[in-house]
């Protein structure tokens, strides 16, 4: 099972070496990946451990952002359907970059 670690600073930034310490020592945890996502003027960030099961490449580290880093996650858990809702996912998808395109 992965290690998650999350915190949202109120007077100072995050230590990122203090961070970074609180996440090893959960090492157990997670021994495929490690990761930090901060961000100092919110005072806020994320630490991931991450054990893989299903997808052992690079694709799944985490914490894991959009392409904007607007939003970020750090996820606990497998997506056991992934093949059967793959398909259904992927029509939103093309449908979506259709309507932007054609916008």
């Amino acid at each position: 099972m992965c290690g998650i670690l999350g915190i949202k600073a109120t007077a100072i930034a995050v230590n990122k070496e203090r961070l970074s310490t609180m996440r090893d020592t959960m090492k157990y945890r997670g021994p495929d990946s490690v990761g930090l996502w901060f961000v100092d003027e919110d005072k806020i960030a994320l630490a991931h451990l991450r054990l893989s099961i299903i997808d052992p490449t690079a694709a799944g580290h985490q914490p894991k952002a959009d392409s904007n880093s607007n939003y970020v996650i750090s996820y606990n858990g497998e997506v056991y359907n992934y093949l059967e809702i793959r398909v259904e996912l992927e029509k939103k998808v093309m449908y979506l970059k259709q309507t932007l395109i054609q916008r």
